[in-house]
């Protein structure tokens, strides 16, 4: 039991520090829904580093600053590979925790399935 002062906390009290801290998250998960909805939908920093490793490719600044704003596609492509390791990692989650069963159901299934 968590204490904060000399005497434990009461049941009220707890229920009251945990709405609390729910409120919160669910305002903090507000306003970054909102500042997405509000933003120019990029990535933040990735037309910067789009741009910095065009000049380490050796495109002058100008050219680099000329293909970095056309960016979007780079960030569609991004974007896709990034969903694609997503679902991937995803699925081999589910498959090891499938996998991990520790009924006495799920070890008889996985037996007879090496067998």
């Amino acid at each position: 039991m968590r204490r904060l002062g000399e005497k434990p906390l009461s049941g009220a009290e707890k229920q009251r520090r945990h709405r609390e801290r729910v409120k919160a998250r669910l305002a903090e998960a507000v306003a970054l829904k909102t500042r997405l909805e509000a933003g120019p939908g990029e990535i933040l920093g990735l037309k910067t580093v789009y741009e910095s490793l065009l000049r380490e490719l050796g495109a002058s600044a100008e050219e680099a600053r000329h293909l970095s704003e056309s960016a979007a596609g780079v960030q569609d492509d991004v974007l896709a590979a990034l969903r694609q390791r997503g679902q991937a990692a995803l699925q081999t989650l589910r498959r090891e925790r499938a996998r991990n069963g520790s009924s006495l159901l799920a070890r008889l299934a996985a037996m007879q399935q090496q067998t």
